[in-house]
């Protein structure tokens, strides 16, 4: 090319793209596995023996980040990403990944599309954490979305597998542990 002749161009590694897994869940029943995928709205795994069918839509995210699902519930499942063609950035499933909606509201503020997810025991509660951002939480599907209360901003949240009403957190940085005994409004 830099000659000015032809040049011949050949795919070595065929059949395989340039994505990586960032986030796996596997519910308690129904699906043995959802995937988040960078570079790519991931897969709900019906068989782990076959490829999965597509991507799950709405929304239609260009990177999944993080994918969960409520331990209790296991057909509430809830995903983020970077979302394409003016969609949201996070998409639920109550049937165990068969469909997926999008959210009527998301927190406000300008929010992208990684970070991390956190689901109840009894999939009731919701709490975003956006990568540096300010944790949210939501009791009714997104319909409406309140700051945590008590938590640094971008401090990973996750549920109890157990307690619907309990979630803990870490700030890694200054070695603090936090606990949510509300359904994720406030932390201590």
């Amino acid at each position: 090319a830099e000659r000015g002749q032809p040049t011949h161009w050949r795919v070595m590694a065929t059949g395989i793209e340039e994505t990586v897994a960032l986030a796996l869940h596997s519910p308690t029943q129904g699906v043995p596995l959802v995937t988040a995928i960078g570079d790519y709205s991931g897969f709900v795994h019906t068989e782990l023996d076959r490829p999965a069918p597509g991507n799950p839509k709405p929304p239609f995210f260009g990177n999944t980040h993080d994918v969960t699902g409520a331990e209790a519930a296991p057909e509430v499942i809830v995903r983020i990403g970077n979302a394409r063609d003016g969609g949201k950035n996070l998409g639920y499933s109550l049937d165990g990944g068969r469909s997926w909606r999008e959210p009527a509201s998301l927190p406000p503020g300008k929010l992208p599309g990684d970070g991390f997810i956190a689901v109840s025991a009894d999939g009731r509660a919701w709490v975003w954490t956006p990568k540096g951002g300010t944790p949210h939480v939501t009791h009714d599907r997104g319909e409406s979305w309140q700051p945590v209360q008590g938590l640094p901003a971008g401090t990973r949240v996750v549920a109890d597998r157990v307690n619907p009403q309990r979630f803990h957190a870490m700030d890694l940085f200054d070695d603090r542990l936090f606990t949510s005994t509300d359904a994720g409004r406030s932390f201590t």
